[in-house]
């Protein structure tokens, strides 16, 4: 059993202690602008070092705005080169690596542009929601302009209502198969106009302009004529006394 200690009343046994002579390395001031040039760091240092002194600070509002009028004065006085004006914007991967295709391939996009002012986002909003905007100030401004009174046969209103789309219609396939067709972009027949047939049926987009049919479309839409004709030629004969 170890004996009690004569010199202090703890019974701990003692304890090694070790002796570093070594101070630790003052930390820099936070405020203290290193990275400027070397133009008045005399008074830049002075400023930084007062504010960074130990104690209480009474005059903190004018310490903060003499540092700051010393870094402003410092940075103007610097070569605008040599903070980094005018310098080409450099593209780098996670690792640090320049992309050397990137910056190439934006360069090449900004030469084919030739200098075009590039639409600036609008925070908020997507396309779709700036679109029906636009559309809805189009149309208030046309029917803003349109007389009040409005009548059954309007061609635009009946158009409009046309397009509605309900559900249920047994029609509604039909309709959408019809517009698909007529918004394919399959070729069409380009020339002189085919002759008339009862269905408005296009001719290929081959064809060679030879009419290879029976005749019979023709001679129906020439009884068609014909008829017609002697109708109005017998109503004429009728209201003749009149």
């Amino acid at each position: 059993r170890r004996g009690a200690r004569h010199d202090s009343p703890d019974a701990s046994p003692p304890r090694r202690r070790e002796r570093n002579d070594a101070k630790p390395p003052k930390q820099k001031c936070r405020h203290e602008p290193d990275h400027l040039p070397s133009l008045g760091a005399a008074q830049s240092s002075a400023a930084g070092r007062a504010f960074c002194q130990p104690g209480l600070h009474t005059q903190v509002a004018d310490e903060v705005a003499e540092l700051q009028q010393a870094q402003s004065s410092q940075l103007q006085a610097a070569d605008p080169a040599a903070l980094g004006a005018g310098a080409a914007t450099v593209r780098r991967d996670r690792k640090g690596r320049i992309l050397d295709g990137l910056n190439a391939l934006e360069q090449q996009e900004k030469a084919a542009e030739g200098g075009a002012k590039r639409v600036k986002p609008v925070w908020g909003s997507g396309l779709m929601q700036q679109r029906s905007k636009q559309e809805q100030r189009e149309y208030d401004r046309v029917h803003g302009a349109a007389p009040l009174a409005q009548y059954e046969d309007n061609a635009e209103r009946d158009a409009a209502k046309r397009e509605v789309q309900r559900w249920g219609d047994p029609m509604a396939g039909r309709l959408s198969l019809e517009k698909a067709r007529a918004k394919s972009d399959r070729p069409k027949y380009v020339g002189p106009p085919a002759p008339p047939n009862r269905f408005n049926i296009p001719p290929g987009h081959k064809w060679d302009g030879v009419d290879r049919s029976n005749g019979y479309e023709k001679q129906f839409f020439l009884a068609q004529a014909d008829a017609r004709a002697k109708a109005e030629l017998a109503h004429h004969w009728a209201v003749e006394d009149m």
